[in-house]
């Protein structure tokens, strides 16, 4: 069985405003110099220098770091709180992060304690709804915190995702499917892509030329037709969807919500999103105002 590592795609960049759960002072963003990463402040004074190789991101109030083919966790202070010692890691999720030393994968807690030893030959997924997907033995199993083995997955595919309101995405040869979390398959792998569950849609692409996006349904039905080049996942009833290279937001029967139109429009969180319009950044409400 050929298993292959979850790609997980991120396009943001990382602001630490009001916003955010934990409001820090002065608010710090991720920028980019000579090929390093770093952080400045709102008035662009560099608070932590410019040393790592990818872009960091924050999760539960750390963010992952990479330097010189090592990775570590930084705080919102900018301070290297676990050490750059793992050869891999995933992003903190349910207070653990999965990381990788000597070939093998564990979990470390957000103190740097090892919770889940170093036995698992990959990790598919951080943990989400209690579980974590893992491959042992070129076999694939979900694990809960204490690591007992909740399910042995029956059937071979190459990436398993992680769970997203009782569903987790599984790929084989291009092909996207859901499976349960008793592992099984609830939604054939028919599909060229597909987003995890949000609210109970999730976005598709077939498997053609020129495809394009819709939603599904936890049945597998079509609720909204394929016709974009782009979604993002639904949240507080809306989703943001691109056509003819402009995006604007869609409510859950497929009407326009919000027709204004962006040249990229993020998903809604408390009440604002975040767009982008001639080079500009900023937030609108779900009226579609500008609201900074």
């Amino acid at each position: 069985m050929k298993i292959s590592f979850p790609l997980v795609i991120v396009t943001f960049s990382i602001f630490l405003t009001a916003c955010s759960t934990t409001n820090i002072e002065p608010a710090l963003k991720a920028v980019k110099k000579n090929g390093k990463y770093g952080f400045v402040n709102q008035q662009n004074k560099v608070i932590v220098p410019f040393q790592y190789d990818e872009e960091p991101w924050f999760a539960e109030d750390l963010a992952l770091v990479k330097k010189d083919g090592k990775s570590g966790f930084i705080n919102k202070q900018g301070k290297l709180v676990i050490p750059l010692h793992y050869d891999s890691a995933w992003w903190f999720s349910e207070g653990l992060a999965g990381v990788k030393k000597d070939e093998k994968w564990g979990f470390i807690n957000q103190q740097g304690k090892t919770v889940i030893p170093f036995e698992y030959d990959f990790i598919g997924s951080g943990f989400n709804e209690g579980l974590a997907s893992v491959v042992k033995d070129d076999k694939w199993y979900f694990i809960n915190h204490n690591n007992d083995i909740t399910v042995s997955i029956e059937k071979e595919y190459s990436s398993v995702w992680e769970l997203n309101e009782g569903l987790a995405k599984v790929e084989t040869n291009g092909n996207y499917g859901f499976i349960n979390r008793q592992g099984k398959e609830v939604i054939p792998l028919i599909y060229g892509y597909l987003h995890n569950f949000s609210e109970g849609l999730a976005g598709f692409i077939e498997r053609s030329y020129d495809a394009k996006y819709g939603f599904i349904n936890k049945q597998g039905k079509v609720v909204i037709e394929p016709k974009y080049d782009d979604v993002n996942d639904f949240s507080e009833g809306l989703a943001s969807v691109e056509k003819n290279k402009k995006y604007f937001f869609i409510d859950k029967q497929g009407k326009i919500a919000i027709s204004n139109q962006y040249d990229y429009a993020s998903s809604f969180e408390n009440g604002v999103a975040m767009v982008e319009k001639d080079g500009e950044k900023f937030h609108i409400n779900k009226l579609g105002k500008r609201v900074n």
